[in-house]
């Protein structure tokens, strides 16, 4: 007989407040006093004293769509583990953000996920950055491995590195790897000194998750420098940015054919080209795959990410994004303005139906995640054949 799998769902785990430890760099990596780390302080002021406050639910889906952000990243295939691996990996019932210990070698690559999705998250936060603006931008074609964004009060730019760690030690090898980065290539900019053409906040952001029940994890904000490419710069690399960041949303809601022509379009921004950017598309999508969800129309899909008989006793996945503004952006190429993140905000709704039967959450840029037991109306069902596959597109672009 086969072996059932089944996981348990805890609504209140999700969706509680949780608070990690706030620390700042000391000694060689401590934040300076100039106005363009003014913002780093003060969250750090803010939040020092009862820690930075967040929910698992906000950091899985945090954590899924960053990652899926650059297309290479995660293979369609394996595209819906984003959210369920690392629901795995995390423990639901610590008191903040620790790692399972369970299941050995399977948690160890998920570290860097629940780096980045806090690092962007506080970020975000501290410098009123909008959420689909912090990404990773590519310079023709060559990725860069830190987060660039303008700060949207005119007073220079934020350059971050995000890192995910469980240990003590581990975040001391990040730190010393961050810091080796202040050694600017002289090729670049002449000098091995801060010399930026505009003020630029050069922050690492570290996250240690704990590994036993009396541990706290905890954020650690500190100040590298690291090599700068000024064409990221660019306001067509920007705009880049955000297409491959609502790629991301994209893929996480099973839009696959969206997702690679979103893909596209940065790259000719990239390298200066006008594909698609003139162009009147339209969205095509199986009605079957729209759903209401957080007061809006969704389209999505959702999948189990257990495999007992019964499917209503699994816990089931749904990914969705807001219909319309995914169509604005295939179809007139235009990018509704998004907020940053801030916790608690208007934009994280949440609904706890029947006893915790599931939960739910919509982020500033429209993409849907919720968890529950057994399927919901509407959105796309993904069976098990599908998922380690192919499975049929929900939305296309003609």
């Amino acid at each position: 007989m086969p072996m059932q799998i089944s996981f348990a769902l805890d609504a209140h785990a999700l969706g509680r407040r949780r608070c990690l430890d706030l620390r700042l760099g000391r000694k060689r990596y401590s934040i300076p006093s100039s106005p363009e780390y003014q913002p780093a302080l003060d969250f750090w002021n803010h939040h020092r004293l009862l820690g930075y406050p967040f929910t698992m639910l906000d950091l899985l889906h945090a954590a899924a769509i960053k990652m899926l952000v650059l297309p290479k990243a995660t293979p369609h295939s394996i595209t819906l583990f984003a959210t369920g691996g690392l629901y795995l990996a995390l423990d639901q019932t610590h008191e903040d953000l620790a790692i399972h210990n369970t299941f050995g070698d399977f948690t160890a690559g998920f570290s860097h996920q629940f780096g980045v999705a806090l690092a962007i998250m506080t970020m975000s936060e501290a410098y009123s950055i909008p959420w689909d603006q912090l990404t990773p931008i590519p310079v023709r074609r060559k990725r860069t491995l830190d987060y660039e964004a303008p700060i949207p009060d005119g007073s220079g730019w934020l350059r971050l590195e995000a890192k995910g760690v469980t240990t003590s030690a581990s975040r001391s090898s990040a730190r010393n790897a961050a810091y080796r980065k202040k050694l600017i290539d002289p090729k670049t900019l002449n000098s091995s000194k801060k010399v930026f053409s505009e003020p630029t906040a050069m922050l690492g952001v570290i996250t240690q998750a704990a590994r036993i029940a009396h541990e706290r994890g905890l954020v650690e904000i500190i100040d590298p420098e690291f090599d700068l490419d000024p064409r990221s710069r660019h306001r067509d690399n920007q705009v880049a940015g955000r297409y491959l960041h609502y790629a991301g949303v994209a893929r996480f809601a099973g839009l696959n054919a969206v997702a690679d022509e979103f893909t596209i379009r940065a790259r000719a921004l990239v390298d200066r080209q006008s594909y698609g950017l003139g162009r009147r598309q339209k969205l095509e999508f199986r009605d079957d795959s729209v759903f209401v969800g957080s007061d809006r129309r969704m389209l999505g899909l959702q999948w189990r990410l257990g495999q007992s008989r019964d499917s209503e006793t699994d816990v089931w996945f749904y990914h969705g994004v807001d219909l319309e503004r995914i169509r604005t952006i295939v179809e007139e190429n235009e990018f509704r303005s998004t907020r940053p993140f801030y916790h608690p905000h208007e934009f994280v709704e949440r609904e706890t139906l029947g006893r915790g039967r599931y939960v739910e959450n919509l982020l500033p840029d429209g993409s849907y995640f919720g968890l529950g037991l057994g399927p919901r109306d509407g959105p796309f069902q993904v069976n098990e054949q599908d998922i380690f596959g192919a499975w049929p597109g929900i939305a296309n672009i003609s």
